[in-house]
């Protein structure tokens, strides 16, 4: 991690530029992390800097946060070369492997695309399922709400008669 900046470092700040915001949020798109892209680069503001521009420009913080997702999304597809070269490797080693090698190998792979589809689908194949309790109690609530607010626009208009 960079060392924080002082005082008069953040007294002297970047001026918010939306093409060199679109250059860092390409790179972090294609999988840099951004400390070190801030090291590597010195045309970029340090990261601090960085994190203020999220913190004060919602145009930077919406295409970092598309660019993240789509690096997550690259990191996904990366997983799923390395099932398949596994895959390939358990078919092309299946004699010389023991069962228990076979096994493992296995086992990582279902986990794995047990995962990606969690990740992929959540709705279908997340781990939190939902509670068809919740949805009835939801019901009930809303009844019980409209119920109480029929009563008093009943009582209200009694008021207005009186």
């Amino acid at each position: 991690m960079s060392e924080p900046l002082s005082q008069s470092e953040l007294s002297q700040p970047f001026t918010y530029d939306p093409a060199l915001a679109k250059k860092i949020c390409i790179q972090i798109a294609q999988g840099y992390e951004l400390e070190k892209l801030c090291e590597d680069d010195p045309t970029l503001p340090p990261a601090d800097q960085i994190m203020i521009w999220l913190l004060e420009e919602p145009e930077f913080y919406t295409l970092y946060m598309k660019a993240r997702r789509i690096q997550s999304d690259m990191m996904v597809d990366k997983v799923v070369q390395i099932v398949k070269r596994t895959q390939s490797f358990l078919a092309d080693h299946e004699k010389s492997l023991s069962i228990s090698q076979r096994f493992t190998y296995t086992r990582m792979l279902i986990s794995t695309m047990k995962w990606i589809a969690c990740k992929l689908n959540p709705e279908k194949y997340g781990t939190t399922k939902r509670n068809p309790n919740i949805d009835k109690l939801k019901q009930i609530e809303i009844q019980a709400i409209k119920r109480s607010v029929d009563k008093n626009q009943v009582h209200n208009s009694e008021l207005k008669i009186s």
